[in-house]
């Protein structure tokens, strides 16, 4: 019974613990999406609070993920005197490796979009990926 399940939103939970494994790096959904926003814009200079601005989450909920994309060296703080009172300005950059990693699995990361959110595109959309 949902009544039972430890969590308010059951969907909301697994989406964001499902993990999708992109080349050598396991990802969240979430940072799946913040991924494919950069792909998108081919932008790599970013504010968590810009970040924020394209997907439906908290900016605490971005940061946590950049943090894990940091983790991962996919993502970089271009300014670390910066201060965590307010985590909106925070800047973060693509480091050259990473835009290569990016470069090499775009096709992974567009797919797994397209599947983790599959009422934005037609189905043959969703079955092709």
């Amino acid at each position: 019974m949902i009544s039972e399940f430890p969590y308010k939103r059951e969907w909301e939970t697994l989406y964001m613990e499902l993990l999708i494994k992109i080349g050598d790096v396991k990802l969240t959904a979430t940072e799946i999406d913040i991924l494919h926003i950069i792909l998108d814009t081919e932008q790599y200079d970013w504010t968590i609070g810009s970040i924020a601005s394209c997907l439906p989450a908290t900016y605490e909920d971005i940061w946590r993920d950049v943090q894990s994309l940091i983790l991962h060296g996919l993502l970089a703080r271009t300014n670390m005197s910066q201060s965590f009172e307010n985590i909106k300005v925070i800047s973060v950059t693509v480091p050259l490796t990473a835009q290569s990693w990016l470069s090499q699995n775009a096709q992974d990361i567009e797919d797994a979009f397209v599947i983790l959110n599959p009422d934005m595109f037609e189905l043959t959309e969703v079955g092709e990926a």
